[in-house]
């Protein structure tokens, strides 16, 4: 098509063999967009969060019952970043073609492409918040927000599986999450670099409880 340059949102933690879906299409999009002859530049965020999006307004809902049931056993571990900041970190990769993130000649996948440590115009950048918290802990944050802190209920995720399954056969789900998206609700998304890809864009992530204007 004539393109000189492409960006790929991915994420972190992307493997050919996660047990995810959308884990497993990532890295496979991953490994293409590293083959590919031209400038490429990969964003893997953790999970990626809004103020309005589709979990803070399933929060709102669910915040009325007397205790809210968490998908898995809250114990996975994210490094939330807002939304604004992963736009600018987008933005700064483009204005930037210099900086450099992660290393380049290893991806997703885990096995190193021959010849891409030397292509310098492929770039790989790790997008993680400024904290590192559970699942449990940041639907407490998503809770608190709403002004109706409620009691966590976990429940095992073949439990939730089958329910959201069924729910979608019944065409009761359209409030609900799918089977996809409450799975990664229970998925580790962290980098061991921490912000630090962020900030080599000149974007600082700000914590999740600043952004939902939650004091300690």
């Amino acid at each position: 098509a004539g393109a000189a340059r492409f960006l790929f949102l991915s994420v972190l933690g992307a493997s050919p063999h996660h047990r995810s879906r959308f884990f497993r299409a990532k890295a496979l999009a991953e490994r293409a967009v590293a083959e590919a002859n031209l400038e490429t530049t990969v964003l893997a965020p953790s999970m990626v969060y809004a103020t309005n999006d589709r979990w803070a307004e399933l929060a709102q809902r669910i915040s009325y019952l007397p205790v809210v049931p968490l998908c898995g056993d809250g114990r996975a571990q994210v490094q939330p970043i807002w939304v604004d900041d992963v736009a600018a970190c987008i933005a700064a990769s483009l204005r930037d073609p210099d900086a450099r993130g992660a290393d380049v000649a290893t991806t997703a996948t885990g096995r190193a492409h021959d010849g891409l440590a030397s292509r310098a115009h492929h770039r790989r950048f790790e997008l993680a918040g400024p904290e590192t918290l559970t699942s449990a802990a940041v639907a407490r944050l998503m809770l608190r927000a709403t002004g109706r802190p409620r009691p966590l209920c976990p429940v095992p995720m073949p439990v939730v599986s089958r329910a959201l399954r069924l729910l979608a056969r019944l065409g009761a789900s359209a409030l609900l999450p799918t089977w996809d998206e409450a799975e990664l609700g229970a998925v580790t998304m962290i980098s061991a670099r921490g912000s630090a890809d962020a900030q080599s864009l000149g974007i600082t992530p700000q914590s999740m409880a600043a952004v939902l204007g939650l004091t300690a």
